[in-house]
């Protein structure tokens, strides 16, 4: 079905809404100009602040600013109360990013280094379960602008088993990169067998993808586990240290200097035990900032 929006507190400053937003694709925001060249290789930011392109999700307004990647990856959207909830469609195998396949996607055209994070929260629709099939979860995209099958992820939620990679089912934060359709991934530790009782309003997550050049950081913190500092997941194949972390710069010389940068779900499975309720992703914001150095992926970001 169409996206749905919920009224929420106009914006003084904003044309007289007409409606809710629709499933039709919506004109992306215009790649920002670049004059110069950074030591890292790639162009910096010139003209309008890359800051600009924040949402707080304050105002349904700010919906049309956002390309939409498939809107049938979705049942709903909408924006109330400072949050943007994606509610998925019926779970497939494709409803997923993953190798060729994608899910539901928002994203933005930015061009040169940047590090972007999201506060991001998944639970089952209208509980406090925790969702509990494989891949229902929501996080950050960072993808080409040049070849669809490109594109790094940093997710929460509920995580399936991979006998590609080795990994077990788990209630965590995935990272991934994704070259040429390949998807190579990593999980973190599993947050129910470390936090007996966790609820799904704690499986809330801050996350980032930093770039610099060529190099790539995905970053999580836990919020609603009370953490207050970031933790470096990156996915294989990574190849060099960062701030005392073995293997945690990913590569992806490959990646051209414009991507398509913003928020993401997966809905591949179902498991039984939450009634048919899907799982929703609600985002409380999606910011974006400069860098210039790896050090800089973990600095404060401004809030526009």
């Amino acid at each position: 079905g169409a996206p749905t929006s919920a009224p929420v507190t106009p914006d003084p400053t904003a044309a007289p809404e007409t409606g809710a937003p629709t499933s039709a694709p919506v004109t992306p925001v215009p790649t920002f100009s670049t004059t110069t060249i950074s030591p890292t290789g790639l162009p910096t930011i010139s003209g309008p602040s890359i800051e600009t392109l924040s949402d707080e999700f304050f105002y349904n307004s700010t919906f049309s600013s956002w390309n939409d990647v498939d809107p049938s990856r979705y049942t709903s959207v909408s924006i109330q109360d400072g949050i943007f909830e994606i509610v998925p469609a019926p779970p497939t195998i494709t409803n997923v990013w993953y190798d060729q396949n994608r899910g539901a996607g928002f994203t933005k055209a930015v061009t040169g280094n940047f590090v972007v994070e999201t506060l991001v929260n998944v639970r089952v629709n209208g509980t406090d379960g925790l969702p509990n099939g494989d891949w229902n979860v929501g996080g950050v995209v960072a993808q080409s602008t040049t070849q669809e099958n490109d594109w790094l992820v940093a997710n929460i939620g509920s995580q399936g088993p991979s006998g590609r990679m080795s990994l077990d089912r788990t209630l965590g934060v995935e990272t991934k990169t994704t070259d040429d359709g390949t998807s190579h991934f990593n999980y973190s530790p599993d947050l129910v067998l470390a936090n007996p009782g966790l609820s799904g309003t704690e499986l809330s997550a801050r996350l980032r993808i930093c770039r610099v050049g060529q190099e790539f950081l995905l970053l999580y913190m836990l919020q609603g586990l009370g953490e207050t500092s970031w933790t470096a997941q990156n996915p294989l194949p990574a190849y060099a240290p960062w701030n005392g972390i073995p293997g945690a710069i990913t590569s992806r010389p490959d990646l051209p200097e414009t991507l398509n940068v913003g928020v993401m779900t997966n809905h591949m499975l179902d498991s039984p035990g939450n009634d048919g309720l899907p799982s929703v992703s609600r985002f409380d914001y999606v910011r974006y900032g400069s860098v210039n150095t790896l050090d800089d992926c973990t600095a404060p970001m401004m809030v526009m």
